[in-house]
């Protein structure tokens, strides 16, 4: 391994002071074809989003709410969940905000130096027929293989109900691509609130995979074949 950067222990990252609290997601927000970091403190307010400049092995920020405590018209709160990807198919990413506690969630587009709110739930506690609970797992992948790399959201319940589903988005509303009809499986795998998904495409084919594994040593990789309309 290479250190291109390294912040020699100032607790900053650029200008961005480093806590506890800070919450980090990574996506290709500005569409230059690598990610950006962005940076959210609930506590104080601030966002900051950053983008590594390897010419000149530093950071640079093209955007900060200046400690508003908000992005766009997205309110801050400490229960907010954030997920990085390209729903809208655009071919850059977006930002999708959720509150379970409020009920609100906003998808977020970032361009011309800040960002815009493209879609909103007003706050209903929905997404599509996903209700917004505690605990949700949200994760965003191209797991159907569209073409254009447009990721969809599959969300995946903690509190015991045994739902799970994949949430695509298109003509600026959220739809319903399948749904496990609160079985408790994804395929044959047993939902447990303790397991621990990751996304990713570890079979180098067209689409992205889902990796479960659980407390109890059993871990599986599921792939959504659309034609089936069910996982492998």
């Amino acid at each position: 391994w290479d250190t291109p950067w390294a912040n020699a222990g100032t607790g900053r990252i650029l200008w961005w002071d480093m806590r506890p609290a800070d919450k980090y997601i990574v996506g290709d927000f500005a569409g230059l074809g690598r990610d950006q970091l962005l940076a959210i403190n609930d506590d104080n307010g601030w966002s900051q989003l950053m983008s590594y400049n390897s010419s000149s092995s530093s950071w640079d920020m093209p955007w900060t709410n200046n400690g508003t405590g908000r992005i766009a018209w997205w309110d801050m709160h400490k229960e907010d969940q954030y997920i990085a990807g390209d729903f809208a198919g655009l071919g850059f990413d977006q930002l999708l905000a959720i509150n379970y506690a409020d009920g609100w969630a906003q998808l977020m587009e970032y361009y011309g130096g800040s960002w815009h709110m493209i879609w909103t739930n007003n706050g209903n506690h929905w997404i599509s027929g996903w209700h917004l609970s505690a605990g949700d797992k949200y994760l965003s992948g191209n797991f159907q293989g569209n073409a254009s790399g447009q990721k969809g959201l599959l969300t995946i319940a903690t509190n015991g109900d045994g739902y799970a589903a994949l949430l695509k988005y298109s003509g600026g509303q959220w739809y319903n691509v399948w749904d496990n009809k609160g079985s408790g499986k994804i395929h044959w795998w047993d939902m447990n609130p303790t397991d621990k998904y990751l996304v990713g495409n570890f079979d180098g084919g067209n689409k992205d995979q889902l990796l479960a594994s659980a407390a109890n040593g059993w871990s599986q990789l599921m792939l959504y074949p659309s034609s089936s309309g069910d996982w492998d």
